[in-house]
């Protein structure tokens, strides 16, 4: 299913919506998911593509991968009513995305099978849970901001590689900081032009800035969701 920037497709109420094994979708563009009882959407079986789209408003996690592998790009995940991420045995790469205001924390991550591959996204104000929170699982977390939640990170096991983050609460290892990020406001987050997650990210070139805006100082990586090659998608 594939909306556009302005006419995205909406999918509202019922359990939530699934894609079990033999489902027909490859992509997911410009949707909008908004409620579900059960879930806002579950993956039993990855597709190709899952980009600008926004999983709201769920009375359960806002979006549940369970024993397969998916992307999401340049997505908001906002407003579900417990976690805004769930793992089941599944790995999970996510960059330019937003995470937010979901009541029991950004992600879950139960199982050592687990995988996390996030880079230059923003979990933020997530208020009961931490901002990630992982039992043994394989994380891998740069160029992000992980701020205002219960938590930055929680998280036991060994596999773990965390470079280049804002994140409350967390030490100043691996050229990661602990600041006030100073966003614009607390919807959409750009960083205000005195933030210090601006020119703060990799500076490997592979990450470079090239969209100007949202993106802002140098060509260096900003730390956040409108940071790198990717932060052109919004």
């Amino acid at each position: 299913a594939g909306g556009s920037k302005q006419d995205s497709i909406r999918f509202s109420g019922g359990r939530g919506l699934l894609f079990a094994p033999g489902s027909a979708a490859s992509a997911m563009t410009y949707c909008i998911i908004d409620g579900g009882t059960s879930y806002g959407v579950r993956f039993e079986i990855g597709i190709n593509r899952f980009e600008k789209c926004k999983i709201i408003n769920s009375a359960a996690n806002g979006i549940e991968v369970i024993g397969c592998r998916m992307k999401f790009s340049n997505c908001i995940i906002c407003e579900n009513d417990n976690t805004g991420l769930y793992t089941g045995i599944a790995t999970i790469e996510i960059n330019n995305s937003i995470i937010s205001h979901n009541s029991q924390g950004g992600f879950f991550l139960p199982n050592a099978s687990d995988s996390l591959i996030m880079i230059n996204s923003n979990v933020v104000y997530n208020p009961l849970g931490p901002g990630i929170a992982s039992i043994g699982a394989t994380l891998r977390i740069k160029n992000s901001i992980i701020y205002y939640n219960d938590v930055g990170i929680g998280y036991t096991g060994e596999d773990v590689q965390i470079s280049f983050n804002d994140i409350q609460g967390w030490d100043n290892s691996n050229n990661n900081i602990n600041t006030e990020p100073s966003f614009e406001d607390s919807v959409n987050f750009l960083l205000s032009s005195t933030s210090l997650c601006i020119d703060q990210g990799d500076p490997d070139i592979i990450y470079n800035d090239i969209c100007f805006p949202p993106s802002k100082g140098s060509t260096r990586n900003d730390m956040g969701t409108y940071g790198g090659p990717s932060a052109s998608g919004w």
